[in-house]
This record gives structure tokens, C-alpha cells and sequence, in this order.
């Protein structure tokens, strides 16, 4: 089951009426306060209840400003592309917060959309001394089709895979090492994207996911 987000709530938070404003300003204001408050939370790894509950706020009244794509073609171009998490409520990331081996901490969490229908899963993790190791999960997407304002994607892991990518800093030409993983999918729902910004609601599970595009990919 997807998770339906809250109905815009259309008042500010002091309950004062919003002065009249283009829906497209309101969005983008809402849009800059949600990667402020991101840009300062460690992606909510850590974050307070009453940060998540300011977050989830403003994701809901994008969620409610948002219009998707009407056609499968769009909906793909609009995926495209890197992007990295800059806020999360998803169980199996905001485990990463805190990790088995002491000093070592987690960098970035992302995830690649390729044309053609190939995606990755990715996160670093860095040691106190500067080594990186990179790992990754391979997958295959596809847009489903549409149905009315629903926008759904799905992700088929095909492998993982893990590489000792630097060493005090260094780059090391090591191969990784990759595993194939048991056949399984999952679907999540776009409730927001744009040219900067990605929200998906992960199915089964109010999981949250916030990502911005990353330049030059």
C-alpha cells in the first residue's frame, strides 16, 4: 500500500491566511525553506521530532502543488538523471546513522536513473583516516503506466556490489567485488520531482525520501 500525503494545509503555521500569491511562488518558497532545513540536517538522520514534523510539512504541501506528467516519455526524462538524499524517514537509511565499525561515518546516499533503464543504489562510507568504500546496488527501472495523478516507478535489484575506493585520500584502481542478489522489486511513488528536486514515498511504509539533482550528470 502507497502512502497517501497529507491535503495541503493551506494556512500558515500561526494559522493566519497565506496573502494571495501565484501557486508557482508558493511552491518554490516552500521548496527553498525544505532544502534549508534539509542542507542542515544531516538528511534527518539525526533530526529532532519537531524537525521531521516541519519537513513533512512542507513535503506535503509540494506533494499537494505538484501535477505530474501526463506521458510515460515525460515521466522517464524527468527521473533521469543523479541525484543525491538530502532528507529521509526510510528505515533501511536512517539506520546508517550509526554503523558497526567505530569512527566510520556515512557520505553520500544516492541514486543514478540512466536512459535506457539501468539505475544504481549508492552510498559511500568513509574511516576517520580518509579511505572510501563505495557500494552499490544495481538495478533495472521503468516508469509504470499512468493512471489519473498516480506516478509510480519500479526498481528490479539485479546485483551489489563493493569497492575499496580510496585510501588516505588516495585513489586505488582495485576491482570490486559484486553478488548477485535473489530476484525482488519494489515500487515507490513520485509525489514531487522537478529540475532540482525528487520526493518518493516508498510502498508498504510511510518512507519518505528527499533528493536534489546533482550538476553536470
Amino acid at each position: 500500500e502507497v502512502v497517501e500525503p497529507a491535503a495541503d494545509r493551506g494556512p500558515d503555521d500561526d494559522g493566519a491566511a497565506p496573502e494571495a500569491e501565484e501557486p508557482g511562488a508558493r511552491a518554490d518558497a516552500w521548496k527553498r525553506e525544505l532544502l534549508r532545513l534539509c542542507a542542515a540536517g544531516n538528511r534527518g538522520l539525526s533530526a529532532s521530532e519537531a524537525e521531521r514534523e516541519r519537513l513533512l510539512a512542507l513535503v506535503e504541501r509540494l506533494e499537494g502543488a505538484f501535477r505530474p506528467p501526463g506521458d510515460l516519455a515525460a515521466r522517464r526524462l524527468s527521473l533521469e538523471g543523479s541525484w543525491a538524499v538530502v532528507y529521509t524517514t526510510s528505515r533501511d537509511l536512517t539506520s546508517l546513522e550509526r554503523l558497526p565499525l567505530p569512527g566510520w561515518r556515512t557520505g553520500r546516499i544516492g541514486q543514478v536513473f540512466v536512459r535506457g533503464g539501468d539505475a544504481t543504489n549508492e552510498i559511500d562510507f568513509w574511516s576517520p583516516f580518509g579511505s572510501r568504500v563505495f557500494q552499490s546496488v544495481n538495478c533495472l527501472w521503468s516508469v509504470k503506466e499512468p493512471v489519473g495523478k498516480s506516478f509510480r516507478a519500479e526498481l528490479t535489484f539485479i546485483g551489489s556490489s563493493t569497492k575499496l575506493a580510496q585510501v588516505a585520500g588516495m585513489d586505488l584502481p582495485t576491482p570490486p567485488l559484486s553478488l548477485p542478489l535473489p530476484p525482488a522489486a519494489g515500487i515507490f511513488r513520485i509525489s514531487y520531482v522537478d529540475d532540482e528536486l525528487l520526493v518518493q514515498r516508498t510502498a508498504g511504509v510511510s518512507g519518505v525520501n528527499v533528493l536534489v539533482r546533482e550538476p553536470g550528470v
